[in-house]
């Protein structure tokens, strides 16, 4: 301040100076609102998240939110220092789960804060959100009793005012949603069935012929998850299952899915190549590997009835006039259902005549126990006990003898053919490859006929072990050896000499 005088209107310089200074004063509040100089509430500036109705020095949120979401408290700092003063901000965690984040916001409720917020003018405020981010495995709660505390520090001095961060609402669990790509089938929501506990997509295939589901994933919870593939139910044995992305690549796991949004998928299932007829549920499932949320869904392979009857070698055999030849074929149930009746009959000789015998033991030759056959229902228990027939997948030796008349003369030929009838089971199904359903054999009449007969069996280690040698067909892994015995026989009408083999 600076005073004057004046006599008689005439002005004479200051007598005395004296000098006042105003002390400097820092204040700051944070609050749920703006904070008048009179501490009185300034209600024009107000948090936009405060849910508990009050004007005081708590942030309430109390809406839900879930797992791995994030929740907003929105701040006032106000200035009310007697001059210009930036202010930095700090949080200490009370009691939000462990593994919650923080980091706070501007105005904008985007841009991140660094540093610090203002300068601010005398009596300015500014609005700050402080943001937390729930870890991804945190329990879900209908009631969250969450706390934080936010201070703020003015840079010119370093006073301080601190606040409440509170979370009341509730916690809800991270959600996924595993559907059928397939429109009007899609499985949309939580139950795994459909109504009546049916499954929602049924696919039928030949046994060993894939099977494939185009699935959907879609993340409905509020942040990026990924999702752990799997079958809730174990497949019958020899049952494969694979997971393809859409590039084909085989995969274990989805890859991170965005919140809100989706990602396709194929599960494929493939039968065994001798899988029986019928149903199978197939339950989909999938887990979050981080918050453990997941999803089902039911859907069934029906492997179709197969019926075919397999017959092989056709074979070239050579005979004396009036001699006997016994060809060995082999004949397999291919389909995946018993076959107990079905014709096995023989056709084509003329002057020469033969029989189907079934070489039951599979020793290569007629025992004399063993009959013929003309049905698959003279199978003495091929099915099961009591049930007559040939079982899926296995196999049985039958041995054509051909008998040649004794005035059969050199260089004459016939053929005789087994077949197979494609009416199976009293014609209540038709074989599916008619293409293997008959063999024709060759028989030629010589004067003089040496025959050769191969005798096998194997070797698994190849270590010289002594098997039994028999004619019927073996089947051999790699790796393995198989012995063989040839035996030279004269089946002709007079003595050979000379034999070379």
């Amino acid at each position: 301040n600076i005073a004057t005088q004046e006599v008689d209107s005439v002005a004479f310089p200051p007598s005395n100076t004296a000098s006042v200074v105003v002390a400097d004063q820092y204040r700051v509040e944070i609050a749920d609102t703006a904070i008048n100089a009179d501490n009185s509430v300034n209600g024009t500036v107000v948090s936009s998240t405060d849910d508990d109705g009050l004007n005081d020095d708590t942030v309430t949120e109390s809406q839900s939110v879930g797992q791995g979401g994030s929740i907003k408290h929105e701040f006032v700092l106000t200035n009310l220092s007697n001059q210009t003063d930036s202010f930095t901000l700090q949080v200490a965690n009370v009691d939000y789960p462990l593994g919650t984040t923080f980091r706070f916001v501007g105005a904008d409720g985007v841009t991140p804060i660094v540093g610090s917020v203002g300068p601010l003018a005398v009596d300015d405020s500014a609005r700050v959100t402080l943001i937390a981010t729930l870890p991804t495995d945190v329990s879900p709660t209908a009631a969250a009793d969450y706390t934080a505390t936010v201070t703020t520090v003015s840079d010119g001095s370093g006073v301080s005012d601190t606040s409440t961060a509170e979370f009341d609402g509730a916690v809800l669990p991270s959600s996924v949603d595993l559907e059928n790509a397939v429109v009007g089938a899609e499985g949309d929501g939580l139950a795994p069935t459909a109504t009546g506990g049916a499954p929602w997509v049924t696919s039928t295939t030949d046994p060993g012929t894939p099977v494939v589901f185009d699935m959907l994933v879609q993340n409905q919870g509020p942040v990026s998850d990924s999702y752990n593939l799997s079958l809730a139910q174990a497949l019958p044995a020899g049952w494969t299952v694979e997971f393809r992305a859409d590039d084909g690549s085989v995969i274990s796991n989805t890859g991170t899915i965005p919140a809100g949004t989706s990602r396709t998928f194929t599960a494929v299932i493939t039968p065994t190549d001798d899988a029986l007829p019928g149903d199978t549920a197939v339950e989909i499932a999938l887990a979050s590997a981080v918050s453990g949320q997941g999803d089902s869904i039911v859907n069934r392979v029906t492997v179709n009835e197969v019926y075919d009857a397999e017959i092989i070698e056709s074979q070239s055999a050579q005979a004396s006039p009036g001699g006997i030849v016994d060809m060995l074929h082999t004949i397999t149930n291919n389909g995946n259902v018993a076959i107990t009746e079905a014709s096995i009959s023989h056709s084509g000789l003329t002057n020469f005549s033969g029989a189907v015998f079934w070489d039951e033991n599979k020793n290569g030759v007629i025992d004399p126990s063993e009959i013929v056959i003309d049905n698959f229902n003279d199978l003495t228990n091929g099915v099961s006990a009591g049930v007559n027939g040939l079982a899926p997948g296995d196999t049985i030796s039958v041995i054509y003898r051909v008998q040649s008349p004794s005035t059969s003369t050199s260089g004459v030929t016939e053929n005789g053919t087994i077949t197979i009838g494609n009416a199976l089971n009293t014609g209540a199904a038709t074989d599916s490859d008619l293409t293997n359903n008959s063999v024709e054999d060759r028989i030629t009449i010589v004067s003089g006929d040496m025959t050769l007969v191969k005798y096998q069996y194997v070797d698994p280690e190849c270590d010289g072990f002594v098997g039994t040698f028999t004619k019927t067909r073996q089947d051999v892994e790699p790796g393995q050896c198989i012995r063989y015995q040839v035996i030279a026989e004269n089946t002709g009408a007079a003595p050979a000499t000379d034999v070379t083999i």
